[in-house]
């Protein structure tokens, strides 16, 4: 399914095993970006409920985060 950011919002960055970079740095999706719901959860690396990829690279985020942040895209 593709969505589209609705409202920007700002994740931790992580290293290729899932855990939070120590430096803080944080990757910002932009409002306008469309991105696909990846459901196949074997593939999910930090443990969030939803996981999103587009050309840029990846996030994954909490079901609560997904519903106040992103809407199908047309």
């Amino acid at each position: 399914m593709e969505v589209k950011c609705i409202k920007e919002l700002s994740v931790p960055m992580c290293d290729d095993d899932g855990l939070h970079l120590d430096n803080g740095e944080t990757y910002v999706v932009e409002q306008g970006t469309e991105w696909e719901v990846i459901e196949d959860k074997v593939r999910y690396i930090v443990g969030g409920e939803i996981r999103l990829e587009s050309g840029s690279g990846w996030v994954e985020i909490s079901e609560d985060t997904f519903k106040e942040h992103f809407e199908p895209a047309k």
